[in-house]
């Protein structure tokens, strides 16, 4: 990986039974879990994070209704609780409303008030 400095690695956890410390050495990332659902994963990110620190926690906005359960979210209640963890955006810009997109921009700004 040090041939590749400007690359972001990110372990994953397997299905949420495989949050490894020795891998957090390597990789400063871990996908907790392939459940995207932002309620399920409010559940997933606490657990996680009474061992490790949040920032080693991937999180991330996907779309509603959710691929894996059909629950409706808002994009609120999505980035609020990927905001708990490394956020990210896992949904097709292409297919946002213009105020979602707008809304999102703001998220992200918000966001890096917080971290940086």
């Amino acid at each position: 990986m040090s041939a590749y400095p400007d690359i972001l690695f990110e372990a994953c956890s397997s299905g949420g039974g495989r949050f490894d410390a020795g891998m957090a050495y390597y990789m400063p990332q871990i996908w907790t879990s392939d459940d995207t659902d932002a309620v399920d994963r409010m559940k997933i990110q606490y657990g996680t994070s009474l061992v490790y620190p949040v920032n080693i926690i991937g999180a991330h906005v996907s779309v509603s209704p959710n691929e894996q359960n059909g629950r409706y979210t808002s994009l609120a209640t999505r980035y609020a609780v990927a905001m708990s963890g490394d956020l990210g955006y896992e949904l097709d810009l292409t297919k946002l409303s213009s105020e979602d997109s707008l809304e999102i921009e703001k998220e992200i700004n918000d966001y890096k008030k917080c971290v940086i």
